[in-house]
């Protein structure tokens, strides 16, 4: 049986962005958890709600973000590095505007940011992980430890959680075994009225 060890997070903040509302001060080194609202976001949430109530019950109050993405910055303008269907991407912070996101703000070092800036600039040619979602769900439900992963194919959550570790984030697990939901737990991201 898989076993967490101690996670440390640093001190943060969290600010929630319903639908149609837009973020306009996120800050490099700010992390999103996004509830994207489309089927296969819902399966994704549909997956995590699983294992929350199978093997990991402490997540029960925090499976409603199905993604999380990285805010950075690349010649002066504030972006979103995050991994999707076609492996990384970057986009404007403006194009969440239509979606409901947490904005996870923490309060570390310039130092410590500049460095997660850089640990994410390098995975930018990474590629989607999707066997990552096989061994999640076998992990979660069975409590037991495999790894599915290739290669440089990573899931949101495990790029998130990879960048993050200059700033002193350390979920208490590898970082291929952490789902949006555990970084919601994490950073006590609970949806308000949720």
């Amino acid at each position: 049986m898989s076993k967490e060890f101690g996670h440390i997070v640093p001190p943060h903040s969290v600010r929630f962005f319903d639908y149609d509302v837009a973020c306009v001060d996120a800050a490099p080194g700010d992390w999103l958890l996004v509830d994207h609202g489309t089927g296969v976001s819902k399966g994704i949430e549909i997956g995590q709600s699983i294992i929350a109530a199978t093997t990991q019950k402490d997540l029960r109050d925090f499976t409603w973000p199905d993604h999380s993405a990285f805010v950075t910055e690349d010649n002066g303008q504030i972006l979103v590095s995050e991994m999707g269907p076609r492996g990384h991407e970057l986009r404007p912070l403006s194009a969440y505007k239509a979606k409901r996101y947490a904005v996870v703000h923490f309060d570390v070092s310039d130092e410590a940011r500049a460095l997660a800036l850089k640990f994410d600039r390098a995975m930018w040619d990474a590629e989607y992980g999707y066997l990552q979602y096989l061994a999640l769900l076998i992990n979660g439900t069975l409590a037991i430890s495999i790894d599915l992963s290739c290669g440089n194919s990573v899931i949101c959550s495990t790029h998130v959680t990879t960048v993050s570790a200059p700033m002193g984030f350390f979920p208490g697990r590898l970082a291929q075994s952490v789902m949006p939901a555990h970084l919601a737990k994490y950073t006590n991201a609970r949806w308000p009225g949720k």
